[in-house]
């Protein structure tokens, strides 16, 4: 089971980076790759807090807020404040494991935590399939809405690579709760200390 956690990351200056997120408490700061990168449990920390704290720096900003039930939302800042969210389910199962028939859903309630309402004409096209495919359909939507929040944001600049890492876990991706997350992270330029982060996860 992934742990519940807040994770918020910027690429401002360090310094000022620090300065934003000071007075936060249970916050671990620390640069990561190209990024400054803070952390804490998702309980000790308010993320609207995170999410204000990150307003107040230039450039493009990320928060990403694991619910310790298989699922990640992920919120993404532009340079002028603007705020897009989605989420990643983890869709991705073992091949033993059967697809939950109520997948959509409970996608959907999940999407709708953050006014992100999945696409009525394509549900009810995908609730005419198997589970199986229709998760599999559920995957390439849900890595063609992450790549354009990452694309509009200015975080990436080709989305075609974020919406193949999305819709394709590899095999220890199926088996881990957190499915394609570490690998994005590190996609995007996160280096030695999510490094770490990601190796407990897995090990957890």
């Amino acid at each position: 089971m992934a742990k519940s956690l807040h994770l918020a990351a910027s690429l401002a200056d360090p310094s000022a980076f620090a300065a934003a997120m000071a007075g936060q408490d249970d916050l671990v700061v620390a640069p990561s790759g190209r990024w400054m990168l803070a952390s804490a449990p998702l309980w000790a920390v308010d993320g609207d807090a995170l999410d204000r704290a990150l307003a107040t720096l230039p450039g493009p900003g990320l928060r990403v807020s694991i619910d310790g039930d298989a699922r990640a939302y992920i919120g993404a800042r532009d340079t002028a404040g603007r705020l897009a969210w989605c989420a990643l389910e983890r869709l991705g199962r073992p091949p033993a494991e059967p697809v939950d028939p109520d997948l959509l859903d409970i996608a959907a309630r999940h999407y709708a935590v953050f006014g992100l309402p999945l696409p009525a004409d394509r549900v009810a096209r995908w609730l005419t399939h198997p589970p199986a495919i229709a998760a599999r359909a559920l995957a390439f939507w849900q890595a063609d809405a992450l790549a354009g929040v990452l694309a509009r944001t200015g975080i990436v600049t080709d989305a075609t690579g974020i919406r193949a890492l999305a819709s394709a876990p590899d095999a220890s991706e199926l088996q881990s709760d957190l499915g394609i997350l570490p690998r994005l992270m590190l996609h995007l330029g996160f280096a030695a200390p999510f490094d770490a982060w990601r190796a407990s996860q897995l090990a957890s």
